[in-house]
């Protein structure tokens, strides 16, 4: 089966602590939120319709000599964990963000650029089953910048 990926929204930011994509149709099958840019902070989170609760994540990572594995639980999902000061690439994809029958489930791949790191992989599920309509990303302290996209993705 093919898939068809439809940009939403693009948002170019420097020096923020936070971008938000609201008013989400719920007319594709999956979501995929795409950043490449830099962040001054130890961490970013993401979580979805502003709730703070029902997020369950695990991490896993490596730079080809270690290798590290963490869980985490609300209030938000944690997406990345770069070391503060890099330039990274991540994407998020977010299966059946509209389904109101299932809890969502969530994948998120990151690698950073300036080979200070290796790629690393979270997985987890949000226990809603509310549709999804708004995704806001924010970072710890600090600031991030770079570009953000969001995509809709629909079978063909």
């Amino acid at each position: 089966m093919a898939y068809t990926y439809e940009p939403i929204a693009t948002q170019t930011v420097s020096g923020v602590s936070s971008v938000s994509f609201t008013s989400i149709p719920s007319t594709y099958t999956d979501l995929k939120v795409v950043f490449s840019g830099y962040n001054d902070a130890p961490l970013m989170y993401i979580n979805y319709n502003g709730s703070t609760s029902g997020y369950s994540t695990t991490f896993v990572g490596g730079n080809g000599s270690v290798a590290a594995s963490a869980r985490y639980g609300s209030p938000w999902l944690y997406v990345w964990a770069p070391g503060a000061g890099t330039y990274f690439n991540l994407s998020v994809d977010v299966m059946s963000y509209a389904n109101t029958a299932r809890w969502k489930s969530w994948i998120c791949k990151g690698y950073i650029t300036d080979n200070s790191g290796g790629p690393t992989l979270w997985v987890g599920t949000w226990a809603s089953t509310a549709a999804i309509n708004r995704v806001d990303i924010f970072t710890s302290s600090l600031t991030m910048s770079g570009n953000f996209t969001i995509y809709g993705i629909k079978a063909a």
